[in-house]
């Protein structure tokens, strides 16, 4: 286990024991049986990775590993560890739970935030807004489906080549790191990846009060710990 893995367990504690008396679901595949048996969510809106192609292609649920809490009224709580401070995993995070999200009755989204990221909370916030909760115009995702097509099939652009000023302008226009993560996205799961970029069920339910989104700030660093994962 690298020091990294073992900081984040410990961090993942922490979120934890904010809430003793929620269901706690760890691996994949008690989080799958519970969303899908109990909660009746659909398989195709549990967070996943697409492998493979054709007749082998798989699918890999809840690749980041990471605990959801169930209360027993039906709140889910969504946990996720900070670990780099330009938060672009933490973009691909937030697509890949939208669906689940947008699934629950209501949900926390707890954001657990290291003490040597100063302001990461507030720019984590940020980026759930950014990328969730300010839904595109149909005319805007158009324009960005024909974009990331074309950026598919040409993976190494040159304007010696066939790509016309409109491809150019569309990558200026959709250079911002929102987009980017949306493209990797696209390029596992199609065009269902533009459903949360076109939906205010989120916005909506933070506005009404089923959803929110929190950061579990932690006061002491974990460094101390260093000698103890060496010999582990």
């Amino acid at each position: 286990m690298t020091l990294n893995h073992a900081i984040q367990r410990l961090m993942v504690l922490d979120a934890i024991v904010e809430d003793p008396d929620l269901v706690w679901l760890g691996t994949g595949e008690e989080k799958s049986t519970h969303l899908t048996t109990l909660l009746r969510i659909e398989p195709a809106d549990l967070p996943h990775i697409p492998t493979g192609e054709g007749d082998g292609r798989t699918v890999r649920y809840f690749p980041d590993r990471l605990p959801i809490g169930i209360h027993p009224a039906g709140r889910g709580v969504v946990v996720y560890v900070v670990t780099d401070p330009w938060l672009d995993e933490f973009r691909l995070f937030l697509l890949r739970h939208a669906a689940l999200l947008r699934a629950l009755p209501a949900w926390t989204l707890r954001i657990v935030v290291p003490p040597h990221y100063p302001d990461i909370g507030q720019r984590a916030k940020q980026v759930v807004w950014n990328q969730l909760m300010t839904p595109l115009k149909t005319d805007i995702l158009d324009e960005l489906r024909w974009y990331f097509e074309q950026a598919r099939a040409h993976p190494a652009p040159s304007r010696s080549g066939d790509l016309d000023e409109r491809f150019y302008g569309a990558r200026d226009a959709f250079s911002e790191p929102r987009f980017k993560a949306l493209y990797r996205v696209w390029k596992e799961d199609g065009d269902t990846a533009f459903t949360a970029c076109r939906s205010h069920a989120l916005d909506e339910a933070v506005t009404a009060g089923a959803g929110r989104v929190e950061t579990l700030e932690l006061g002491h660093r974990y460094g101390h710990l260093s000698p103890l994962v060496a010999v582990a």
